[in-house]
């Protein structure tokens, strides 16, 4: 059985490769567990590098993570790294509590093979031990996860070609829900078991997460993302996005930017996200969220203020009727003295995903 999750090394990188880019955190701990920051750096990857979360060109993905280690000045080269989208199948299911782990392990491939809709013979498929069933304390519930095997063999040979050692392979909506543990004490504290809705807007997709406390509600994927703000912004202005953000950071936008470009994106991606969290929550007890957060790297535009990702947050929170804040997933964390801390701020909001890998902690 081929593993996706990992065992715990002493050390570990956060590596989040997306669609435009690849995503680097570093973290250390102390005695007491406390986490400081190491390293954190984001690379552009070359167009159709990655489609669809799968990586298309493994030579141009390992490049840019050999450039972006360097750049970051990550010393660790053991890394977790994740999958997501429609490769990925996750089922919790109940087991006898009183199973070893050598009979979970045939339990758990009888129960893919009713449940996973790939053939065993293409995925890699790992399961977690939870906790126990609250209703039948004699079962315990275990965590089913399954990967096409093409998508983990893809990441390995990137990260090994890049000169890494990939330790973990993980699933993006458990990284997420680690990131936001850190992120919504930021704002939360005592109040983080209300519902709140994480919003990760990347380039080519949005990751709608609803959390309450230490438990997922729901989560969605909208084929909508930055690609069609720098599409409308090329095409109405003929800028990039990024000279977009270098404008708005020196109030020099074009006439008519706001309204005419940010604006519509805005609403639209209000409208899609407002939908999602409808759907999340049809199954919970629960009618709305109480919080929302905005993350990925369009949070802050890649910069600080006047910032456009300000505008794009007031605009979900102003449809979503919720306060609105841009996530932060390195809270109460310090950094190394070698770490810049504009950059840390600067970046923080786009690396919630690398950041939940670097916090993975699995078996010893």
């Amino acid at each position: 059985m081929r593993r996706i999750f990992g065992r715990r090394p002493d050390a570990l990188v956060g590596l989040d490769i997306g669609s435009a880019c690849v995503k680097l955190v570093e973290l250390s701990r102390d005695a007491g567990g406390r986490c400081r920051i190491e390293a954190c750096g984001v690379e552009p990857l070359p167009p159709n590098a990655v489609i669809d979360h799968g990586i298309n060109d493994i030579e141009a993905v390992a490049a840019a993570i050999k450039r972006l280690f360097r750049r970051a000045g990550a010393r660790c080269r053991d890394v977790a790294t994740a999958v997501g989208g429609a490769a990925v199948f996750t089922k919790v299911v109940e087991m006898d509590a009183s199973l070893s782990d050598a009979e979970l392990a045939l339990r758990v491939m009888d129960e893919a093979a009713q449940h996973i809709p790939f053939p065993l013979a293409e995925v890699a498929l790992d399961f977690e031990v939870q906790h126990l069933s609250e209703v039948n304390p004699d079962q315990v519930k275990v965590l089913l996860a399954a990967c096409r095997g093409e998508e983990v063999e893809a990441r390995q040979v990137a990260l090994e070609q890049s000169g890494c050692r990939p330790k973990v392979v993980d699933i993006e909506a458990h990284a997420a829900q680690r990131a936001f543990e850190r992120i919504r004490q930021a704002s939360l504290g005592a109040d983080g078991d209300v519902p709140a809705a994480l919003i990760d807007l990347g380039f080519a997709a949005t990751k709608v997460s609803i959390f309450a406390g230490d438990k997922t509600l729901g989560a969605r994927e909208l084929a909508f993302g930055a690609r069609q703000l720098a599409d409308d912004t090329q095409r109405r202005h003929g800028l990039s996005l990024a000279e977009a953000r270098d404008a708005a950071q020196g109030n020099a936008l074009p006439a008519g930017y706001i309204a005419e470009v940010l604006a519509p994106f805005g609403h639209n991606l209000a409208e899609r996200v407002e939908r999602a969290l409808q759907f999340c929550l049809a199954s919970s007890q629960h009618a709305k969220v109480e919080h929302t957060f905005f993350a990925g790297g369009m949070a802050t535009f890649a910069g600080l203020a006047p910032s456009l990702g300000k505008v794009l947050g007031d605009m979900l929170g102003q449809a979503l009727a919720t306060p609105t804040t841009i996530a932060n997933p390195f809270f109460g964390m310090n950094r190394a003295e070698h770490v810049d801390g504009a950059k840390v701020t600067e970046l923080a909001p786009g690396l919630a995903i690398a950041c939940g890998l670097a916090l993975w902690e699995g078996p010893a």
